[in-house]
């Protein structure tokens, strides 16, 4: 079972856009993947995806486990960041629109 992360731009003053192509990219997994998102506000209707809502800094602090996916979707993400997100994944993928 694969376990992917995302790192995305949905807070309270953004729209849906990097949300709804997540979810889009999400359907190349198998549906038995554990699903996480990272965002800094809480994803509605979702009942399959584990949402974690800190920013990605503090999430990083905290977070003991290991993904085989990392994908970030966000403006937000430093070069410093991504470098420590990529330590937690064994592929990333980075959206830069």
């Amino acid at each position: 079972m694969l376990k992917i992360i995302y790192f995305i731009d949905y807070t309270p003053s953004s729209g849906n856009g990097h949300l709804s192509r997540c979810l889009a990219f999400n359907k190349i997994f198998p549906k038995e993947s554990k699903i996480h998102f990272v965002t800094k506000k809480p994803i509605p209707y979702k009942k399959k995806i584990m949402n974690y809502i800190h920013p990605p800094e503090v999430f990083l602090k905290i977070n003991k486990q290991k993904y085989d996916y990392g994908i970030i979707d966000s403006y937000q993400i430093t070069h410093n960041t991504e470098k420590k997100i990529k330590k937690i994944c064994k592929t990333l993928v980075t959206i830069d629109d």
